[in-house]
């Protein structure tokens, strides 16, 4: 059972890693299109 909890813990975080990072991407997108220096 410890096991199991601690595999459960470790997939939350991943789970919460990757989203932030998918979030984070799109935030920078989202700057780089709003960027009226980049876009020209």
């Amino acid at each position: 059972l410890e096991f199991y909890a601690s595999n459960l813990f470790i997939w939350t975080v991943r789970l919460e890693s990757i989203t932030f990072v998918k979030a984070r991407d799109q935030f920078w997108v989202f700057i780089f299109f709003l960027d009226p220096g980049r876009n020209g």
